[in-house]
């Protein structure tokens, strides 16, 4: 049997259907931008967000990369100098091999001239083996006056038994610039070398190479305010098992490592440079170095990678357009500087062209009521946009500026030494460890960007005479 209802009961329905409805209509919403979230999160790689490379699916077929093709086969190109062994014209040794039958009816060939000698090189080690120097004083007894007399010995010869400053050197550089941790270091030593070392005795190596290192430090602090333009980066790294930070700070000549609890405008001033600083500084746009007076240049390589990731994800065609103008510049640069004033009034044009654009297709979100107060969220894309174009004259300082490059390569390529460190060596358990990787390192990237042997630095950085690396 079929009840009866009355309008009342419909109307009441209605209603609890209504409430389910909108309850939902809310879930889906909610859930819309969860699933927003997440594919935004899958789909970012190294290529379009600041993620390190070492995080994409090494499955995963990445997208196109920012680089054009530069049409070049691959390999060596016409007019390479290659780097083919050659030989040497003072060989350490010479092995001779003579003739003294012939191969074809026996003859003695003891007595016959020489007609044409071939020679052929081989380079190797020698045999590698502990060399022992024991330093012997005398002490002598004065026939006149009684006292007694010690010859001197060497500077730095001042324990019965200690290791040379070899040993030191081949350690501190596998460490800080091969980045092989503590224990493999040890087993190196004992089976190639006999020598059983302790962790805790490399340790002391590297801590007594940073501690001779402290005037190349205040020199290269010198140096770097000299500089007309500074790349600066910062990268996580745990120490005592806590996330703090390690700033890198650079030029084509100079590298400086600095660790720090913090990664704000505290390190930043403890680094004791930057705030001294006239020059121009190319940086992410990271808040705390807006606080600094010198001139300011971004990196657009980050905004390639920001924009790449709108055209893939959003399918906004205003980033491809900004992306294609800001390569364009960057190519017309590098063709001829400075570029005509027709060519800047045209790119500024089209840069504020594309800005608009962007915002006309990214309106800021209503609020949900006029009482709504606060700061509303903008979201990646309008962050981003606010961005390019508060900081128009930093973003295209590189087109007016010989000496500002296109991006923050540089920094990049110095702090990531830091993340080979942490995963190829491991983390650091003590913060004297930390400053002492750091101090070395600075050493070996100045050494290395002026084109000197790091190891052999090392070596003259315990003799005393790191500084020698600081003249111009």
């Amino acid at each position: 049997m079929i009840e009866d209802r009355t309008p009342k009961d419909c109307k009441s329905c209605l209603k609890r259907f209504e409430a389910i409805i909108a309850d939902l209509q809310r879930q889906i919403k909610i859930q819309a931008k969860e699933i927003k979230a997440l594919k935004e999160q899958i789909n970012k790689n190294s290529s379009n967000s600041n993620k390190p490379p070492s995080t994409d699916d090494p499955f995963k077929k990445q997208t196109k990369s920012l680089r054009e093709k530069s049409g070049k086969n691959v390999g060596g190109q016409p007019g390479h100098k290659g780097s083919t062994l050659e030989k040497r014209s003072d060989p350490d040794k010479i092995i001779w091999h003579p003739v003294t039958q012939c191969s074809c009816c026996g003859d003695n060939l003891d007595k016959v001239s020489v007609k044409k000698i071939e020679s052929r090189q081989v380079f190797d080690i020698p045999p590698v083996k502990v060399e022992v120097t024991e330093h012997q004083a005398e002490i002598k007894k004065c026939p006149n006056c009684g006292a007694h007399n010690k010859g001197e010995f060497p500077e730095g010869v001042v324990n019965p038994a200690q290791y040379g400053i070899n040993i030191k050197a081949v350690s501190s550089w596998l460490k800080n610039s091969g980045f092989v941790s503590y224990e493999r270091i040890a087993e190196f030593f004992k089976e190639a070398l006999g020598i059983k070392l302790s962790q805790a005795t490399l340790q002391g190596f590297d801590i007594e190479t940073a501690r001779k290192l402290g005037d190349f430090e205040i020199s290269l602090r010198e140096n770097l305010l000299k500089e007309k333009v500074l790349h600066v980066d910062e990268s996580g790294l745990r120490i005592e098992g806590k996330l703090n930070w390690v700033h890198s700070l650079s030029s084509n000549n100079y590298t400086l490592y600095y660790p720090h609890k913090k990664r704000g405008y505290e390190a930043i001033k403890e680094m004791r440079v930057l705030p001294k600083y006239e020059g121009t500084l190319i940086h992410d746009a990271w808040a705390s170095y807006w606080n600094l007076s010198c001139f300011h240049g971004l990196c657009n390589v980050h905004h390639l990678r920001e924009l790449k990731w709108v055209y893939e994800n959003e399918n906004q065609e205003w980033a491809d357009d900004f992306i294609n103008l800001l390569l364009k510049i960057k190519e017309d640069k590098e063709k001829k500087f400075p570029l005509s004033r027709y060519k800047t009034d045209k790119y500024n044009f089209f840069y504020d062209y594309f800005i608009k654009k962007g915002y006309r297709e990214n309106p800021l979100p209503k609020r949900k009521s006029k009482r709504q107060r606060g700061k509303q969220y903008r979201g990646k894309i309008l962050c981003l946009l606010d961005r390019l174009k508060k900081h128009k004259d930093e973003v295209l300082l590189f087109m007016e500026e010989e000496e500002v490059p296109f991006g923050n390569n540089l920094a990049e390529r110095d702090i990531r030494m830091v993340k080979v460190q942490q995963k190829v060596s491991g983390t650091f358990r003590s913060w004297s460890g930390t400053y002492a990787f750091c101090r070395i390192r600075s050493f070996i990237s100045t050494v290395r960007k002026k084109g000197f042997s790091s190891f052999n630095a090392i070596i003259d950085a315990l003799n005393g005479n790191s500084l020698i690396y600081m003249t111009e």
